[in-house]
């Protein structure tokens, strides 16, 4: 049976310049759940889309809050490291939107992505 990463962002916007606030994730292997993985972020130089601030929740004293979003993406680096997962998909609704941002994001910090992230989506 197959193992699958599940993984779902909220961000300041749809654009690769909006900020990572929170990330949700989920790793299953061979039907059970084997870890979960949540964590909070903000980025205070990236823009700042309201509408998207209202769907998710947000307003800015809450984002003043939140830790850096480099540190919430290399805690889920860390997170993904730790799984024996490299043959994982990557699953979610509009994944291809959360793994371009993360990869986009994570090159903000010099961090380079690669193939940690599952290939299949």
């Amino acid at each position: 049976m197959s193992s699958r990463i599940y993984l779902d962002l909220e961000t300041t916007g749809l654009e690769g310049s909006n900020s990572i606030v929170e990330v949700s994730a989920v790793y299953y292997s061979g039907g059970l759940k084997v870890s979960s993985f949540s964590a909070r972020g903000n980025d205070p130089s990236a823009k700042i889309n309201l509408e998207a601030l209202r769907v998710n929740k947000y307003n800015f004293r809450g984002l003043a809050e939140l830790r850096s979003e480099q540190q919430l993406l290399m805690d889920l680096f860390d997170w993904i490291l730790g799984l024996n997962a490299k043959s994982a998909d990557l699953a979610g609704i509009n994944i291809q939107f959360d793994y371009n941002l993360i990869k986009q994001r994570a090159e903000k910090y010099n961090i380079i992505v690669g193939s940690v992230l599952p290939y299949r989506l």
